[in-house]
Parts: structure tokens; C-alpha cells; sequence
């Protein structure tokens, strides 16, 4: 019922949003300065309505669809190294962006290639990081929390 149209709605409405940013860099003289700025105000907002559209049944546990897929265990190991790869993300986009002798005009398809480029290279040093760092910080810590317990538990049997 109400869910599933608020699916649809929040797809469809999320699409044309996408589409309408595509067709704003194409011809931009034809849209003209107010509605392009109206374009830039309202689209933001609306398409983060759209996705909470999409997700707030799965928060509430209702979606089962979603649900499924975003708990399925395939996105574990992504999930302990997304911090690292927020945290790195930032820094491969500005190293990029400002290390350049002039200004880049970027077309979708050169938007896209950037994206999975960072997207790879932060995941790949995430990964180091939490090999090098983050795993034996863990286990050093267990040790130190739990090992007292052990000892007991050792001495006591």
C-alpha cells in the first residue's frame, strides 16, 4: 500500500532529479537564471527526502526487501572500513582538486571514472590502514581487557 508508493514516489522523483542535472549542464541557456537557481535550492533537499523515503521502512524494521540486502553479511568488511574510508576520501578529492595547474571541466563520464577511482583507492588504503594500525590495536586491547578474566578463570579451575 502506502509503502510501496512511497517507493515509487521516491524513485521516480529521485530519477528525475538525476536526469534534470544532466539536461542543466547540457542546455543551460534554455532553463534560464531563476528556475536554475530554484533547480539548485529545491533538488538537494528533495533528493535526500527521497532516499529517506526509500530507507526509513527498513529503520523501522518493515522493509523486508531492503532489509535483506542491506543486512546481508556481504557488507560486513565494508562496514569496518567505511570510517577509514570517510576519513580518506576528503583528502584524495582535494589532493586532486588543488593539485592541478588550472581548472578541470569534467564531463559525466570523467565524474564517473574520478568517482570509482577514489572510491577503489580509498577502500585499498582503508584496508592498509586497518591491517597495519586497527587489527593489532584490537587485539591488543582484548588481551588487556579480557586477560585478567582469564587469569582468574585459569587459577580458579
Amino acid at each position: 500500500g502506502i509503502r510501496y508508493s512511497c517507493y515509487v514516489f521516491a524513485l521516480v522523483m529521485n530519477f528525475f532529479i538525476i536526469i534534470s542535472f544532466h539536461f542543466m549542464d547540457k542546455y543551460p541557456k534554455s532553463w534560464g537564471v531563476p528556475t536554475g537557481v530554484f533547480h539548485m535550492i529545491a533538488s538537494r533537499p528533495l533528493f535526500v527526502l527521497g532516499i529517506c523515503l526509500i530507507l526509513y521502512p527498513v529503520l523501522v524494521g518493515k522493509g523486508k526487501i531492503l532489509l535483506a540486502i542491506l543486512g546481508h553479511p556481504l557488507w560486513n568488511p565494508m562496514a569496518k572500513l567505511t570510517y577509514g574510508v570517510y576519513m580518506l576520501h576528503i583528502l584524495l578529492f582535494f589532493t586532486a582538486a588543488y593539485n592541478t595547474l588550472q581548472g578541470k571541466f569534467y564531463t559525466a563520464t570523467d565524474a564517473l571514472l574520478h568517482g570509482a577511482c577514489f572510491f577503489f583507492i580509498s577502500y585499498l588504503v582503508s584496508f592498509v590502514v586497518t591491517l597495519i594500525f586497527e587489527s593489532p590495536v584490537v587485539q591488543l586491547l582484548k588481551l588487556f581487557l579480557e586477560g585478567g578474566s582469564k587469569r582468574e578463570k585459569n587459577a580458579n579451575t
